[in-house]
């Protein structure tokens, strides 16, 4: 039996036995070793340019009202802010995940104890006096209620850039929960000017105005635009509170892997859990 961080994934040859336990000359088994709760090993998010184009294309679908001054006004203020949002953090938590050997659906607990506990074995494999005097330290510091890993010690450079990508995703979450509050009422903003707009436009006069049918498919065409901003302000408000929920995972975790810079002065919420809901 073997601990899972011991596990490296990825293929690898395995030399076979005989009855009697000898390796037999000229065979190996080739696998692929891959740490995962999905059944077959899981698949990697896609992230080629076929996929961001169908993603673009289903995000994008904004209708022709048939009026140039609505149909300008939404193409300038449609610019997809929680579509990029959202595929900037996935990128950040595939590349982390990938970097730590995770399935796509580890969390941000498992994460962090992961690399805590890869910290601790490659400080317990130091043999030298030297290495034994500057041992590897992990440590979590709380930077503006945010939190920031601290490296001490030697650590290896895979590990490092295991843990710097683990920082890209703390960056990634704070800019969006520090930019998502003014994109969302900049969002409602923009939902109401146009609404404005288009009361306006109706309410003229001039030929500028649609009729018949064409007035039936604008007014179809601008509640189908007017829904999609407002999908924009839903999505966001779901990336701002995905990310808050990882800010508190890693903030809790920390303090129960007891690796906070500045101890909790309160007791956490996550004390009362059990050791295995993480």
């Amino acid at each position: 039996m073997y601990a899972v961080e011991c596990v490296k994934v990825g293929y690898r040859h395995f030399t076979l036995l005989d009855i009697n336990g000898e390796p037999m000359l000229n065979s190996t088994l080739f696998v692929h070793v891959a740490v995962t709760n999905k059944r077959g090993g899981g698949k990697p998010k896609k992230r080629g340019v076929s996929v961001r184009r169908k993603y673009s294309k289903i995000q994008t679908g904004i209708k022709q009202i048939g009026i140039k001054r609505l149909d300008d006004a939404f193409k300038a203020k449609f610019n997809c802010c929680s579509s990029s949002l959202h595929k900037i953090m996935q990128n950040e938590l595939t590349q982390w995940q990938e970097s730590c050997g995770l399935g796509p659906a580890a969390t941000m607990r498992q994460g962090l104890r992961l690399l805590h506990s890869r910290v601790l074995a490659a400080s317990n494999t130091s043999s030298n006096a030297a290495d034994l005097a500057y041992q590897s330290q992990f440590l979590i510091d709380i930077d503006e209620g945010f939190p920031r890993i601290e490296l001490e010690g030697n650590v290896p450079d895979i590990l490092r850039k295991s843990c710097q990508s683990f920082e890209k995703v703390i960056a990634q979450c704070r800019r969006i929960i520090e930019r998502s509050d003014a994109l969302i009422c900049k969002v409602e903003e923009q939902c109401k000017r146009i609404n404005d707009c288009y009361q306006e436009v109706c309410n003229d006069e001039n030929d500028v105005r649609p009729k018949g049918q064409q007035a039936t498919r604008a007014s179809e065409n601008f509640a189908w635009n007017c829904r999609l901003l407002k999908s924009q302000t839903e999505t966001m408000e779901k990336i701002l509170e995905e990310c808050r929920e990882y800010i508190k995972q890693i903030t809790n975790t920390a303090c129960l892997l007891n690796v906070l810079k500045i101890q909790c002065q309160q007791p956490c919420q996550h004390r009362t859990q059990q050791t295995n809901n993480i």
